[in-house]
């Protein structure tokens, strides 16, 4: 896990990064699923619950995905 968290904090702008604390942080990040120990997914509940987006993680190859509208990656 420590490596796929390094691979996204040196992918992440800081802007990004320091927003993603940010929701972290207000408990606007739960977890969807953890069937495997390979896959985790995540949901980003956006203010008043408007829209949530899912982020899927993928440890073992230190890649993830998100489904949100943003160009940014991560």
């Amino acid at each position: 896990m420590q490596t796929l968290f390094d691979a996204v904090r040196r992918a992440a702008s800081s802007a990004n990064w320091s927003r993603g604390v940010e929701l972290v942080r207000a408990d606007a990040v739960v977890r969807e699923r953890a069937d495997h120990a390979d896959e985790i997914a995540l949901r980003v509940v956006t203010r008043g619950g408007l829209a949530s987006f899912l982020i899927t993680l993928l440890p073992d190859d230190a890649e993830w995905s998100c489904d949100c509208p943003s160009p940014d990656d991560p």
